[in-house]
């Protein structure tokens, strides 16, 4: 009589233990996912970014708790502790909750939608950040900034529409387009980029206006615009431009509107060929065209020649 008594209270206890366990707790402990608990050290590290928003419980997560290991082992925890695989879902869903539409509007600007940022005529030296995620139209015209961060549409790819007119940016570097592949406007005016090279635009496949008029450039290269085949209206005007190779105007099924003026073109065999180029799509060229002059060397040239000529006339 008094083992079966004995037999029953074991029983009791071992069920009354294991009320006490989470089920996180048990699956961590017999499941097929949990690995050996790594050094407390190098256990789950969370990005220093991302760990400045969390609470202090969060900061430092632990290894999955390997619990009691007997069956009398019952006292009850105070709290349980979240595994450290929850801790570094949360801590991300904390980052992503904070660059939300509406959470994260770069003081300053201001952020009329939920996918508008407006950072126009500010004065800003840079780009400012963060922007939410999801941010589909920047507006950061007349300010003072010099590049775009090579990592900027890697964060931003849902963007469609860039104005980044009459700022102050030199170059464009490679890579700087990556991710960009919503993008269908964008307008880069009046800054005092001097080159384009092969490439320059290589990722943003859906651009449909491109705008480079009041610029410095003096250099297209041949492969700028590839991969530009839904490219519709592309500015070149206002520049330093002398000579355009034919090939990169080509790379443009889509063109429908060009603009050339306003750039000392020189008269020599590429323009030439540019000039059949025109010719033949004449009505891609909205305002009247390019016109070519000589090398002011060789147009001096030619004056103190005329001037030799009259002088030898009896």
């Amino acid at each position: 009589m008094r083992k079966s008594r004995l037999g029953v209270r074991a029983l009791d206890q071992a069920v009354r233990a294991a009320s006490y366990f989470p089920i996180s707790e048990i699956s961590c402990r017999v499941g097929p996912r949990c690995a050996p608990s790594p050094p407390r050290a190098q256990a789950h590290a969370l990005p220093a970014r991302a760990a400045l928003w969390l609470p202090d419980w969060l900061r430092e997560p632990r290894p999955c708790s390997r619990g009691p290991r007997g069956p009398l082992a019952m006292r009850p925890r105070a709290a349980p502790r979240a595994p450290a695989c929850a801790a570094a879902a949360l801590g991300l869903c904390s980052l992503l909750l904070l660059l939300a539409p509406g959470h994260a509007c770069p003081a300053g600007c201001a952020c009329t939608d939920p996918h508008t940022v407006d950072c126009s005529d500010r004065g800003l030296p840079s780009v400012p950040d963060p922007f939410p995620l999801d941010v589909r139209k920047l507006l950061v015209a007349g300010n003072r900034i010099q590049r775009i961060p090579e990592d900027f549409f890697i964060f931003y790819g849902d963007l469609v529409y860039l104005d980044f007119r009459n700022n102050s940016l030199g170059s464009l570097e490679e890579g700087t387009f990556s991710g960009s592949a919503k993008l269908v406007f964008l307008d880069l005016s009046y800054n005092n980029l001097t080159q384009l090279d092969a490439g320059a635009f290589r990722s943003a496949g859906r651009l449909v206006k491109l705008s480079l008029a009041n610029n410095n450039l003096a250099g297209v290269h041949e492969a700028a615009f590839e991969t530009l085949e839904s490219l519709q209206v592309l500015e070149l005007n206002d520049n330093n431009l002398r000579s355009l190779s034919v090939a990169a105007l080509a790379a443009l099924p889509a063109l429908r509107s060009l603009r050339l003026d306003g750039n000392p073109w020189l008269c020599d065999c590429d323009f030439a060929h540019l000039f059949s180029w025109i010719q033949e799509n004449a009505s891609k060229l909205p305002k009247a065209t390019a016109k070519c002059g000589l090398q002011v060397a060789a147009r001096n040239a030619r004056k103190e020649i005329r001037a030799d000529a009259v002088a030898l006339r009896p």
